[in-house]
């Protein structure tokens, strides 16, 4: 978080509306998906650390906040204290795995372990979009409202076949 109100690299504005008609509770989902492939492993210059470890410190900061995120998200109107904020994180390299599946952004116990989850992951390879797509649909429920963060030092190789499946999402 910055004080000017970034999280997750994303700038979080306000609208007049909430997300949807406050008829009854909504669910957030906050889903991360984080590039593992073989070039996050590399050191640019000017860096101590690999893209890798500075991604993951990145996101072991953001988890460790969630529970302030959420709240902003509730005082500036997005959210009441009624909705489900859940959060997810997706790896993806050749193929993606599903690292934290389902988690309630509102207790601080679920983001630690979310944490140690992303650091224990030592996966690597390929950079599949595609395959970070395909894990994440299963995670969405249908009337979700959705935050995506997409976290990635390439583009993107297959850009049509990701795409076709993006449209059809």
């Amino acid at each position: 978080e910055t004080e000017s109100g970034t999280y997750w690299g994303i700038d979080v504005t306000t609208s007049e509306k909430p997300l949807t008609p406050t008829a009854g509770a909504r669910v957030l989902r906050l889903l991360c998906v984080l590039d593992l492939s073989g070039s996050m492993g590399m050191i640019m210059p000017g860096n101590e650390k690999s893209n890798r470890a500075l991604l993951i410190a990145q996101i072991g900061h953001t988890l460790r906040n969630m529970q302030s995120f959420v709240e902003k998200l509730q005082e500036s109107g997005i959210l009441s204290g009624r909705d489900d904020v859940r959060f997810s994180i997706v790896g993806f390299h050749s193929t993606a795995t599903v690292i934290v599946p389902d988690s309630n952004a509102r207790y601080r116990a679920h983001a630690e372990e979310a944490e140690r989850n992303v650091k224990a992951f030592q996966e690597t390879g390929g950079t599949s979009y595609k395959s970070w797509f395909d894990a994440m649909i299963p995670l969405v429920g249908q009337d979700e409202h959705v935050l995506l963060s997409v976290c990635t030092d390439g583009g993107c190789q297959e850009w049509d076949t990701f795409w076709k499946s993006y449209e059809s999402w």
